[in-house]
């Protein structure tokens, strides 16, 4: 078990040493969100690098640091983020409320690559939302606060997505 107590309280302390033990310890889990939004390896190390320097700089705002990994995985999604909206201006959230679909529809039996291939054709701020939220397991609260939205529309984006998805995936079991 990471003992975070101690390696944040170093690291406010600006020891290199504990900045490095945070990093090595929490890239896995932050690395991967960064690279879903970008899906540039290059682009995602660089927004690695400016994340953590500004976590460990803003260090004295975290209130638990147990939570230091979701955390830090905010702050580099909302890089990321931004990054993408200066590369592709066109990809950012749509920011309209829409109501959630109140039944759920049965998802068609589909392959696990050929619904991958599907998420991957998502406009990319459909794909953001659900690969934020399946994949990365972010609460729709956590989404909204990496993007800069209420949580309802981060919400919202998501059962757009959804519906997208399902849509697309019913098309391919009937072709």
């Amino acid at each position: 078990m990471t003992e975070w107590h101690d390696i944040i309280r170093r690291c406010r302390s600006e020891d290199p040493k504990a900045q490095m033990e945070a990093y090595r310890l929490s890239w896995r889990m932050v690395f991967p969100a960064v690279f879903r939004v970008l899906r540039n390896r290059e682009e995602a190390e660089d927004i690695m690098q400016e994340a953590y320097i500004k976590g460990f700089r803003r260090l004295r705002e975290l209130r638990d640091p147990e939570k230091y990994v979701g955390w830090q995985k905010q702050i580099a999604v909302r890089q990321a983020l931004n990054r993408l909206r200066q590369l592709r201006p066109e990809s950012v959230l749509p920011t309209d409320v829409l109501q959630l679909p109140e039944e759920e529809e049965s998802w068609p039996l589909v392959d696990h690559d050929i619904l991958r291939q599907a998420v991957a054709m998502l406009p990319d701020g459909y794909r953001i939302s659900v690969e934020l939220h399946i994949m990365e397991g972010m609460s729709h609260e956590e989404i909204g606060e990496a993007l800069g939205i209420q949580s309802s529309t981060a919400r919202s984006q998501y059962a757009r997505a959804i519906q997208k998805l399902r849509q697309q995936l019913a098309s391919h079991a009937t072709s």
